[in-house]
């Protein structure tokens, strides 16, 4: 049995467990019983035929034409859920978010969406937990509201990298060998950093570095003292792959290592080793 990650500290609470059933029936009774007449949108005595109608299809930028699941936000972005991905609609453009531009999304097949009180949006994905639904929907929430400012509370890139790891737990059987382990060390408190600049190195060591079938491991070091942010991630390169993929890492690598270029220039270190069956981040970002 795989261990379950170490973390240094604990952030935020678990929401409490469920099944997916639970959001699906609840969306189900949402949409068999009618709302008052009073609360129609539309008069349904007057035929639809009277109103200017517009098509939106996959011509349009959706992904696919079946639609499972709709739900608007209250800061006013429609969330449409599809058979090939979840869109996010502003009235003009859409935009999809899938497996392949967002590691933390398992299924494409969306099939229920629901905004809590707490303003957190929840996704029911085929397959999916009340638990893994939870954490989906704050990698979201975190991905597009936070990475808009220029600098963030580390404590909260931190609760991300928790949450992606939990996420990516959720992939595994507890039969396989597999060890993740979290460390932090300092202090983490009133210090402010880039949104997004360490979380692409967690995620590529867990798109290159783990295979269920085989041992794996993934440990995270993050050290923050002297005005300095030590954090290092090292992964296990499993047979039949090999380090120059894991040193790639696709766009996201790339994008950060542009990133760390223009916003530390001369204060900030990136290093990566080849050790055979080992690949090692090690980053450092100075004057913090």
């Amino acid at each position: 049995m795989a261990p379950a990650p170490r973390f240094g500290r604990t952030f935020g609470t678990p929401p409490p467990r469920g099944r997916l059933g639970r959001i699906l029936l609840l969306g189900i009774v949402f949409f068999l019983v009618p709302p008052p007449r009073d609360l129609w949108a539309l008069n349904p005595g007057r035929p639809l035929s009277a109103y200017h109608l517009r098509v939106w299809t996959v011509e349009s930028g959706l992904p696919q034409n079946t639609i499972n699941a709709l739900a608007q936000t209250d800061d006013g972005y429609l969330w449409i859920g599809t058979p090939a991905g979840l869109v996010r609609f502003d009235g003009v453009r859409f935009m999809t978010f899938t497996g392949k531009d967002t590691l933390a999304l398992k299924s494409a097949q969306v099939l229920a969406l629901h905004e809590a009180e707490n303003e957190v949006l929840w996704i029911g994905t085929d397959g999916a937990t009340a638990d893994g639904i939870a954490r989906l929907s704050h990698l979201l929430r975190y991905m597009i509201y936070e990475s808009q400012s220029d600098r963030i509370d580390l404590i909260k890139e931190i609760q991300h990298i928790c949450d992606l790891i939990e996420l990516e737990k959720l992939r595994f059987s507890p039969d396989d060998d597999i060890d993740i382990a979290f460390r932090i060390e300092g202090d983490i408190n009133r210090v402010l950093i880039p949104p997004m600049i360490l979380v692409p190195f967690v995620e590529n060591a867990f798109k290159h570095g783990i295979c269920p079938s085989q041992k794996s491991f993934i440990h995270i070091h993050l050290k923050a003292e002297n005005r300095e942010l030590r954090f290092s991630v090292d992964n296990g390169i499993p047979r039949g792959k090999t380090s120059r993929g894991v040193a790639a890492g696709g766009l996201g690598l790339e994008n950060v290592q542009r990133r760390l270029m223009l916003l530390y220039p001369g204060a900030h270190e990136l290093r990566t080793h080849d050790l055979g069956e080992t690949f090692q981040v090690d980053l450092v970002l100075k004057r913090i």
